[in-house]
Parts: structure tokens; C-alpha cells; sequence
């Protein structure tokens, strides 16, 4: 799960699997809380199909890694999320006015400037009138450290920032970061 807090509301985008005829189905969902502990309003909101590729059920609904950041500029949403054993795999990043629509027919793939390979577990966050997004990498065990000034566009700025893995970032106050990681 990924949540963030706004207006007085938890919001939760969340991931799920279910057995089907097909093999498994991967899927994103969203739900809202007003205390953090209760969540309500459970929504699936991706709607992934399946590619049988090399004998595997595989495909765009083989997700993972979801972080979900707001655009300052234009209010929208935007979420990243790894698309695993897809054509093109890779990072993604799909848009939405609000907490439930986005359009992943027309997610953009990430590309990093400056970086090579498959990159994942992303935090993104928009601060002084920048983007700044940590990264994993999925052959090696580090984080990377790049930024933006669309949320799309990407350019690295330091490869291997610690060697540590899905990082997660929470603002304490003004100037003071706690950053959670697998080592």
C-alpha cells in the first residue's frame, strides 16, 4: 500500500492478487480512512489485461512498486508503478484528476537520464518548485537520486546514493527528512 494524508483524509492506493483461469491477476485498488486505522470506499482502479508471453501469464496486470505524488501545478495525481513481464516493462507513470482515474492505457514509461536498467521502487515528491524522485534498481542493491521539472522527464543526479533498497520518505518539518530503506 501507498497513502498519503490530504484535506483531512488518509488515502490509500493498494495492490492485490487473485487467482483466475488465466493465472494470476494483479491488480490496484484505492480506499479512504478518516482515522488512518478504518479504511472504506474500496475501489479497484486498474483494469490490467494479461499477455500470455513465453508460456507465462504475464503482462501490464503483472504491477508492482505503486507511489503516488500530487502535481502542485495542475492538481493531478500522479502515480508510478513498476510494470513487470509487460511490452515494454519498466517504470510507468499514469495520471489523474482525482484519486481513482487514472489513465493507464496512456501511462507514460519512465526513462532515467543518466541511468541504465531496470529501476523501481521509486519516492517522488515535488518540493521547491522540483521534483525529486529516489529509485531502486533491480540488480543491484542501492538507491539513486534524480530530478525532474515535469515529473516525467527524469535526469540523475547521484547513482548510488546508499546501499540500501526501497526507500521511503517522510517530511518531519521544514528541512527534515526521515528516509526507511532495506539494507
Amino acid at each position: 500500500p501507498f497513502v498519503i494524508y490530504e484535506d483531512g483524509i488518509f488515502k490509500m492506493w493498494y495492490g492485490g492478487t487473485a487467482m483466475s483461469a488465466d493465472g494470476w491477476d494483479y491488480q490496484m485498488g484505492y480506499c479512504e480512512s478518516l482515522d488512518g486505522s478504518n479504511f472504506t470506499n474500496r475501489c479497484q482502479i486498474s483494469h490490467f489485461t494479461y499477455a500470455k508471453i513465453h508460456g507465462n501469464h504475464e503482462g501490464r496486470g503483472n504491477v508492482a512498486d505503486m507511489h503516488v505524488a500530487k502535481n502542485p501545478s495542475d492538481n493531478n495525481y500522479y502515480m508510478y508503478y513498476l510494470a513487470r513481464g509487460a511490452n515494454p516493462s519498466g517504470l510507468f507513470c499514469a495520471i489523474s484528476s482525482d484519486e481513482k482515474h487514472f489513465d493507464f492505457d496512456n501511462a507514460q514509461r519512465i526513462e532515467i537520464k543518466g541511468e541504465v536498467g531496470d529501476y523501481r521502487n521509486t519516492h517522488v515528491f515535488y518540493e521547491n518548485n522540483k521534483w525529486h524522485m529516489f529509485y531502486g534498481y533491480k540488480f543491484e542493491t542501492r538507491t539513486g537520486y534524480a530530478t525532474s521539472v515535469d515529473g516525467l522527464n527524469w535526469e540523475t543526479k547521484k547513482r548510488n546514493v546508499f546501499l540500501g533498497d526501497d526507500a521511503e520518505i517522510l517530511k518531519i518539518e521544514d528541512k527534515l527528512y526521515l528516509m526507511y530503506y532495506l539494507h
